[in-house]
This record gives structure tokens, sequence and C-alpha cells, in this order.
């Protein structure tokens, strides 16, 4: 009796270790994913000027050789 007592506390500790290290793991994933997601963000925004700014730069570059 008490050994099957003990065995089936064995086996529902294992499953319960076994859940809560699957659940530990997609944390630490999502979260890793999550970084990398910011940092393609922040890599994509500091990349220097858009094609917009440099339309506009050189139209105000031809402005100011006209000034000339």
């Amino acid at each position: 009796m008490t050994s099957t007592l003990f065995e089936s506390f064995m086996i529902f500790y294992l499953l319960e270790v076994i859940v809560l290290g699957v659940i530990a793991f997609q944390l630490l994933r999502d979260m890793k994913k999550e970084t990398i997601e910011e940092e393609m963000r922040n890599n994509q925004e500091s990349g220097g000027p858009s094609a917009s700014d440099l339309i506009k730069m050189r139209a105000l570059a031809k402005q100011m050789d006209r000034q000339k």
C-alpha cells in the first residue's frame, strides 16, 4: 500500500516538473523572440535617412544651387 502511494506521488511529481519545465521553456523562448524583434525594429529605425528624406535633401540641394 505504501509503495503504491509513494509511486503515485513520484509519478505526479515528475509530471508536474515536466509541465513546469515546458512552461518555463516556452516563456523563455517567447521572451527571446520579443527581444530579437525589438532589436530588429531598433536597427531598422536607426539605419539612416529614408528614401523620402534623401529626395527632400536632393530637392533642397538643387534649390540652394539655383539660389547661388
